[in-house]
């Protein structure tokens, strides 16, 4: 069903967000100025909710380029144009759509048209996969290859400043790739090493220096335990009568490792959910700690998305 709906009545991003996160405003003042001399050319795509409301599910930047046409018209500084009413839009209407749904008609909407820079399209896979969704099926609904997947869900250990580098393009997306490898300290050390260059090296001298770094971080501890449980060992200090070892789980009393193989996202996360199930915890708590750090660390094949137990963290009950 196609109709025209007033702007008011639609929200963007109510329950899926956009995987587009980012409108270069002059981009968008172009596209307004284009819609109010042809029209809109393609609707947008949206499913309906509650009294009349609607959420975007595919044209978020063309909805955003109607509603500032619209805002330039009621403040007097563009004229109306009969190609496109003021405070309305035009949208097909989605009745079909469920979350999956809507996720699949958004993502292949926004690799079509080339509108997802790297970075936005690395979090597009993250957010899918975090939905249930197996590497086999993004590559058939993108409709891109493993190695293009792969390659863009690496940019996600990327320190946040050097993500901004590589969506705005000033990072060359090869050596995004091996920097990646890197601890966020061990990143910004190649960044400053690419910024004193006098001219763009070679992908082959970027892994060499990444190399050197990477062997360097490799040799170090993976990491402080002592962190983990300072917090324990406080208490322990200020609490008359008490020791670490009477605040911090029995090791005796954890169960064997899961007898399985895979990722080791998948093994933690699968020993987390015995604790859980056993009502151990003050030992699943640990653990969970230990896991963000793995993911912190970067230096293991270690995933948010692996995780079904880890958003469970700050619901667990205080003690046994």
């Amino acid at each position: 069903m196609i109709a025209e709906i007033p702007l008011i009545q639609i929200t963007p991003g109510k329950i899926i967000a956009n995987d587009r996160t980012y409108f270069e405003d002059a981009a968008l003042i172009g596209l307004a100025k284009s819609i109010s001399e042809t029209g809109l050319i393609e609707p947008i795509v949206v499913r309906s909710g509650a009294a009349d409301d609607y959420e975007i599910i595919a044209g978020e930047r063309r909805f955003r380029a109607v509603s500032l046409y619209t805002e330039k018209v009621a403040a007097g500084e563009w004229e109306e144009s009969q190609r496109c009413k003021p405070g309305f839009i035009t949208a097909i209407i989605r009745s079909d759509s469920d979350d999956d749904l809507a996720l699949e008609i958004m993502l292949v909407e926004n690799l079509q048209r080339e509108d997802l820079n790297p970075m936005e399209e690395a979090w597009a896979y993250q957010k899918r996969m975090e939905a249930g969704w197996s590497k086999a099926r993004l590559v058939q609904v993108a409709q891109t290859s493993y190695s293009r997947v792969n390659s863009r869900l690496k940019l996600l250990a990327l320190a946040p400043e050097i993500q901004v580098l590589v969506r705005q393009g000033h990072l060359n997306l090869g050596y995004a790739e091996e920097i990646s490898q890197l601890s966020h300290d061990g990143q910004r050390q190649v960044i400053q090493w690419l910024n004193r260059q006098t001219y763009a090296p070679a992908r082959k001298h970027v892994m060499e220096y990444v190399g050197k770094l990477k062997e360097a971080e490799d040799s170090r501890p993976l990491f402080d335990f002592s962190s983990l449980f300072s917090a324990s060992a406080v208490e322990a200090a200020e609490t008359e009568g008490k020791r670490v070892s009477d605040i911090l789980p029995p090791l005796e009393n954890l169960p064997n490792l899961p007898l399985r193989k895979g990722p080791i996202g998948q093994v933690i996360d699968a020993y987390i959910a015995e604790l859980i199930a056993a009502e151990q915890y003050s030992e699943a708590r640990v653990l969970m700690h230990l896991w963000r750090q793995l993911m912190k660390s970067n230096y293991a094949q270690v995933k948010p998305w692996d995780s079904k137990t880890l958003p469970l963290l700050t619901q667990l009950p205080s003690g046994d």
